[in-house]
């Protein structure tokens, strides 16, 4: 998302009717900076007295798996060299943690160990663990009507809107941060966002039908947050994890300006990458610090556990993500992460006690999938990278069905390059070229198009996949009937 969403800023000025103070600091500032606490007036939220010693420092910290075990060579750009890697990927910290000890710590292009960085989406998923407290603390409920906080939305289009809906970025309102550039602009800066989301009344979907990825939906549900507790979300953030997390550094959150004093809890945290690492640790005990359980064991279990019920889309819940590499299959793997514009990830896999945090100042490939292949490298396992075994590309080529008789076509060819790629025929759309992201997944990832492949196998042999097209919240099957002829081939090819 966050390479794509680039763009967005730089369609701004169209919105010729915003305030004078969001127009202009949307003509002054366009792109989003990992520095922009210091652009916008920020509320504090003070380090613990005593520092938490939460984990075990590492005897060897310089030790990471080759690069070409678990980063692919058009990722890494060829790179092998850890340190280069780092500045041509414009990271600036990365931190791995395993068996609650840090087997790894490094930070880069200019920045400090010590020094806040703004997290972006990553405050969706701290604004979410704060909402899975306060539903254990009974003072909210998932299932609550989100009118039941914002008077506004009682009306008839948004009433049916409830708090699970926003958790799970389901609520069918009129906003989609890829595809709408200008109001993710005037959200971003905007001077007043109560008055902003309290106005927003336009609704696209019937709620729990589609999935869109909007910031709106946080900034709604930090609302109703703050209206269930009596508390601003930095307060409440304060007395139930920084505190007694025993947070190293102060976390920053920046509000839309002094007037209004609203905390931009979508994207607005500042935090430094260590205390990122305990909230990846807490997550990693399933919401136990300690001994104390600060978190709803149920609300992170809900992250970990995937299934497919028809009320939200199976890649997203909590305002956590689970569609990285896959290892053993779609429902099978329990790794998940919290992600942010530019590059920043919070990825946590329970299976292999593992938390990773990436940082950066720019996303130039996909780093989701690529932290489950690192999680078996430091296991001393191989992957789809440098194991062919893992690697099941050779039989995505075939004719798949659904249920309903639809038909796909997959055939498989090579770049100038010799990478692979594969083309796609189906009845309802046009041909389309998807390329490999895993040993069991390929896809097409731009501004307009989310579609994913993602194939399950029985032992050693592909069975069909499931259509991953993200919008929707129910997938799709196609159960592979044969191969494809050599005249289908030509055929396809000609056309194509």
């Amino acid at each position: 998302m966050q390479k794509t969403t680039t763009l967005f800023f730089s369609f701004s000025f169209i919105f010729i009717l915003l305030s004078a103070c969001t127009f202009s600091r949307i003509g002054l500032h366009m792109m989003p900076a990992v520095s922009d606490y210091k652009l916008f007036p920020k509320d504090t939220i003070f380090a613990a007295a005593s520092p938490s010693a939460s984990f075990v420092e590492a005897q060897n910290p310089n030790i990471l798996p080759p690069l070409a075990h678990w980063l692919p060579k058009d990722y890494r750009k060829g790179e092998e060299n850890w340190a280069q890697f780092m500045k041509k990927s414009h990271s600036t910290a990365f931190l791995v943690l395993r068996n609650d000890s840090l087997l790894f710590e490094d930070y880069a292009n200019g920045h400090e160990k010590y020094e806040p960085q703004v997290v972006f989406s990553i405050s969706k998923a701290i604004t979410a663990l704060l909402v899975g407290i306060a539903i254990g603390e009974g003072k909210i409920s998932a299932e609550q009507p989100v009118s039941d906080f914002i008077p506004e939305f009682s009306d008839p289009e948004r009433r049916g809107i409830k708090i699970f809906h926003l958790l799970n970025m389901v609520s069918g309102i009129d906003f989609k941060d890829e595809r709408d550039f200008g109001k993710l602009s005037v959200l971003y800066y905007n001077n007043d966002q109560d008055k902003y989301i309290r106005n927003f009344d336009a609704v696209e979907h019937r709620p729990g039908t589609h999935f869109a990825y909007k910031s709106l939906a946080t900034q709604i549900l930090s609302s109703c947050l703050e209206t269930a507790t009596g508390q601003s979300v930095g307060d409440y953030l304060s007395d139930k994890l920084w505190q007694p997390m025993g947070m190293e550094c102060p976390a920053l959150l920046t509000v839309d300006s002094r007037e209004a004093g609203n905390q931009r809890a979508f994207g607005g945290f500042a935090l430094c990458s260590r205390d990122l690492l305990r909230l990846g640790q807490l997550l990693l005990h399933k919401g136990n610090w300690q001994g104390q359980q600060l978190v709803p064991k149920d609300f992170i279990e809900q992250i970990i556990n995937r299934q497919e019920d028809g009320r939200a889309y199976w890649g997203y819940r909590n305002c956590f993500w689970r569609n990285g590499d896959l290892e053993k299959g779609i429902f099978q793997d329990r790794d998940f992460f919290a992600s942010g514009y530019l590059g920043q990830f919070i990825y946590v896999n329970p299976d292999r006690n593992l938390v990773v945090i990436r940082q950066g100042k720019k996303e130039n490939f996909l780093w989701r999938y690529v932290f489950n292949r690192l999680a078996r490298s430091l296991d001393g396992e191989s992957t789809d990278l440098n194991d062919h075994c893992q690697n099941f590309s050779a039989q995505f080529e075939g004719i798949y069905a659904a249920e309903d008789g639809e038909e796909i076509q997959l055939i498989e060819q090579k770049d100038k390059k010799g990478n692979s790629f594969w083309i796609w025929k189906g009845p309802k759309e046009k041909k389309q070229k998807l390329k490999q992201f895993d040993g069991l997944c390929i896809g097409k990832r731009s501004l307009k198009t989310k579609k994913r492949l993602i194939f399950n196998k029985l032992g050693n042999n592909i069975q069909g996949f499931h259509l991953d097209n993200q919008d929707q919240v129910d997938l799709k099957y196609y159960q592979k009937k044969s191969s494809i002829s050599l005249k289908g081939r030509k055929a396809l090819m000609a056309e194509f």
